[in-house]
């Protein structure tokens, strides 16, 4: 899980950090909307790193359920 979550961290910064970088196309394209809004940055930021979290977490559950040997010798 250590392994996941510093990689979905990276992702969450450099996402971040393109978006701020981004900023002025992204003028363009949003109504009514700064795209440096921190409460819709807060927002995204915490959804995509609960999806990557739960998405990590759920195939390592069912990984450290598995006996080694038995998937080692195809059974």
């Amino acid at each position: 899980m250590s392994e996941a979550f510093r990689l979905i961290l990276v992702g969450l910064v450099v996402g971040v950090a393109g978006v701020v970088a981004l900023t002025r196309l992204l003028t363009s394209q949003l109504y009514q909307m700064e795209p440096t809004d921190p409460m819709i940055l807060a927002s995204v930021v915490v959804a995509l790193g609960a999806v990557g979290l739960v998405a990590s977490y759920l195939p390592g559950r069912k990984a450290s359920r598995l006996d080694l040997l038995e998937v080692l010798r195809g059974e």
